[in-house]
């Protein structure tokens, strides 16, 4: 009898551990979502850095990925007015006539498109690809055209010198939305552009842990298994390798620093690498393999937020403030890693189950042996 009451004990524990640990998830998602739409501009936008709101027109480039964390977040919260705010996000852009992509934005519309199955944010995807084809899509200055290798050309040109490593983390998103909506030369385009980014990147500049957290992203979005051939991470064989070395990354804390020489240095935390890090882990956490790093780097994001379900920058260095596409991007990889439960939890469940199991075997052996008599 005993053993029977531990045995339920363990499992009710584990079931307690869970709900609450899934409603801390919920709540800091659903604040942090609520926080964006208070920065968010009447015509749908996002204005760099913080708001305030205002009649907008806002920044195209931060819209995309600002309006992923509203998006991502109503797939945990249900709540209605997260989806009415990607919404709003996507219909802005695709009122846009051009210059409306930053490389965030096909992915965003795509993803948008993918939850509520309005065609016209699919189509202004496409559209983009399509003018691409034909070397008609207009510039952020109204004037500039490019086709699809002018524009990853413009890409890199604008990530090159100390802004190198920022390369592959560009290129994730239009890697993967070419894959679904543009022609076959430029999903391989993009993915080259991608792959080829992996092979610049370089330690000894800022921002490498985001270019590889970009990188291991976009692979695992597109399904490529990568093995570089120069870089920092030339040693890797696989995107598998390339993972497990931004796991290896990872702060003792759970969060990953804006740059690999300053891992475990307090106060040098960023946010948006460690959104991104989350992010990649999880496009490529096939088997659970990285459930404690995910796991890890969605607490230490918790445990940074603010009172008003924001989050800073960098929490180490609070007069940096608040950045509304870095909130976005927050609110964004802890709704992607809702799902992936506390290992710890999991452990006691398993043991809970297996007691239970156990017991329901003995008892049935018993049952059996008695028949047989």
């Amino acid at each position: 009898m005993m053993k029977k009451f531990r045995r339920f004990a363990i499992l009710s524990v584990a079931i307690l551990l869970l709900m609450c640990s899934s409603r801390v998830f919920a709540d800091g998602i659903q604040s942090g979502a609520d926080h964006i739409l208070t920065i968010q501009n009447t015509d749908g936008s996002f204005t760099w850095e913080h708001g305030p709101s205002t009649a907008g027109p806002g920044h195209k480039n931060v819209t995309g990925p600002t309006g992923m964390g509203l998006l991502s977040a109503y797939g945990v919260t249900g709540d209605a007015d997260h989806l009415t705010g990607a919404t709003k996000a996507a219909d802005f852009l695709s009122a846009q006539t051009f210059g409306w992509v930053g490389t965030y934005n096909p992915f965003f519309l795509l993803k948008t498109y993918d939850a509520t199955g309005t065609t016209a944010y699919k189509d202004k995807a496409t559209e983009y690809f399509t003018q691409l084809t034909a070397g008609t899509y207009t510039g952020g200055n109204g004037v500039t055209t490019y086709n699809t290798a002018g524009y990853i050309s413009a890409v890199q040109s604008g990530r090159a010198g100390n802004l190198i490593n920022l390369r592959p983390w560009e290129f994730a998103p239009l890697a993967y939305a070419a894959q679904r909506v543009g022609s076959g030369a430029q999903a391989t385009a993009f993915t080259t552009a991608l792959t080829d980014g992996i092979n610049t990147l370089d330690d000894a500049l800022d921002y490498d842990l985001l270019g590889l957290s970009g990188g291991v992203f976009g692979l695992g979005l597109t399904g490529t298994d990568f093995d570089p051939t120069a870089g920092s991470f030339a040693s890797a064989g696989s995107t598998s390798d390339l993972a497990d070395i931004l796991a290896g990354f990872q702060n003792t804390n759970g969060a990953w620093a804006w740059d690999d020489a300053l891992k475990d240095t307090v106060g040098e935390e960023d946010s948006q690498t460690t959104a991104y890090a989350m992010l990649a882990l999880m496009s490529v956490n096939t088997s659970g393999q990285y459930n404690s790093e995910i796991v890890a780097g969605r607490n230490y994001l918790l445990g940074t937020q603010l009172g008003s379900g924001g989050f800073l920058s960098y929490p180490g260095y609070p007069g940096e403030g608040e950045n509304i596409e870095v909130e976005g991007e927050v609110v964004w990889a802890l709704s992607e890693t809702a799902a992936v439960p506390e290992p710890a939890t999991v452990a006691l469940l398993g043991i809970g189950l297996a007691g239970l199991a156990g017991g329901a075997a003995r008892r049935k052996w018993k049952k059996k042996a008695v028949d047989n008599s």
